[in-house]
């Protein structure tokens, strides 16, 4: 996430270990600190060239796991099912290209044009495509994927770590929050995100002292939120890089309520990983999304919090104003969205679903016709 080599795998080609008894393999890619078009093609073709070569060594598989994004993922994936006659089963967590072509990050034709042919590559090479939202299903759908191809399998959180813990914790007392009231975002920040539209709304309640934001991320992302709140002289900010995972449960129990914030166009091609943590933590949820994206149904199955128009830093201020002034809302969305993530989110669910997926699909012969012409 931090885009770059962690200490101990810098410099190697390739390294094997065995972790819980599993042989696991890891192989190079070119991968740079600051995103862009050019970065992100070589960290494709990279994949593509390294992937390989790792795979072909390796006794053969029965059955080829590929997760997109990387859209290159599949073509290897296309590769070793050649080599080996074996199934492949196309995890999306994220819907290339669309996403990169709503936030502009590809605007030449040509280059949509390739990344389109890898898209529709991909689904047709794969024996069944496992989505993370309805959502993503309904996007596959208008695109000639026939349905029994597509299996909707949630991303799973751990609900025993994550869970509802003390409020007043060591996290407060160390950054000087105790007794505010914390609005606490923690994950990517980029050009989906929007945050400026939080530190607006973090300036239009600066002289209520109750008030106060958490803004976790990467270095790269947290610079240009700092330079925006340095220039709009706001002091009810908190910004800080990514915590260690083992402190993330007592973070999450820091806050009064979490968020989760996306530009009006993000409408089906993107479906929050934190979103399971987040409603895990009991905490009420306020989410400033496209209403008729994966994020928002979640939201509105689960109970667990307010669901707000995109890019409105009024209306979040607004909504954050009547929830600081009601407690007994706190509570009712934060006992929801609890209950919903055990229901829905569970570990166990998840990989029981896999597992029947996988069953499934090494048991059928010929493949599923997959897209239309």
């Amino acid at each position: 996430p931090e885009r770059r080599i962690y200490a101990g795998y810098q410099g190697r080609w390739q390294q094997t270990t065995c972790e819980k008894g599993v042989t696991v393999i890891r192989h190079w890619i070119y991968i740079r600190p600051q995103p862009g078009l050019v970065t992100r093609i070589l960290l494709e073709l990279s994949t593509i060239f390294s992937c390989t070569w790792a795979a072909v060594y390796q006794p053969k598989a029965d059955l080829v796991l590929t997760v997109s994004p990387p859209l290159s993922g599949s073509l290897v994936a296309a590769f070793l099912k050649s080599l080996w006659d074996c199934p492949i089963v196309l995890n999306i967590q994220d819907l290339l290209p669309d996403a990169a072509i709503a936030v502009g990050l590809i605007k030449n034709p040509l280059l949509i044009k390739i990344f389109r042919w890898m898209e529709r590559f991909a689904y047709v090479q794969a024996d069944s495509i496992a989505v993370i939202s309805s959502g993503f299903t309904q996007n596959l759908l208008a695109k000639g994927v026939v349905r029994p191809k597509i299996t909707e399998i949630a991303n799973w959180v751990d609900t025993n770590f994550f869970q509802p813990l003390p409020q007043e914790n060591g996290f407060r007392q160390e950054h000087g929050l105790t007794g505010k009231f914390i609005g606490l975002y923690s994950g990517n920040i980029g050009l989906t995100q929007g945050l400026e539209n939080l530190l607006h709304t973090a300036h239009d309640l600066h002289h209520d002292p109750r008030f106060h934001f958490v803004i976790i991320g990467p270095d790269q992302g947290l610079a240009p939120l700092k330079r925006i709140a340095e220039r709009l002289k706001i002091t009810n900010v908190t910004l800080l890089p990514f915590q260690p995972r083992a402190q993330l449960p007592e973070v999450l129990a820091a806050a009064d309520y979490t968020l989760v914030l996306q530009r009006a166009h993000v409408v089906d091609i993107n479906m929050p990983s934190k979103i399971p943590v987040l409603l895990a933590a009991g905490r009420p949820l306020v989410a400033a999304v496209n209403p008729n994206g994966s994020a928002a149904q979640v939201l509105r199955q689960s109970g667990g919090g307010i669901l707000l128009p995109p890019d409105d830093p009024q209306a979040l201020t607004q909504a954050l104003q009547d929830l600081a002034q009601d407690p007994v809302a706190q509570a009712r969305f934060g006992e929801r969205a609890r209950a919903y993530a055990l229901q829905t989110f569970s570990r166990s669910q998840a990989l029981s679903a896999y597992e029947k997926l996988f069953q499934e699909v090494l048991m059928t012969k010929p493949r599923l016709q997959e897209v239309d012409g």
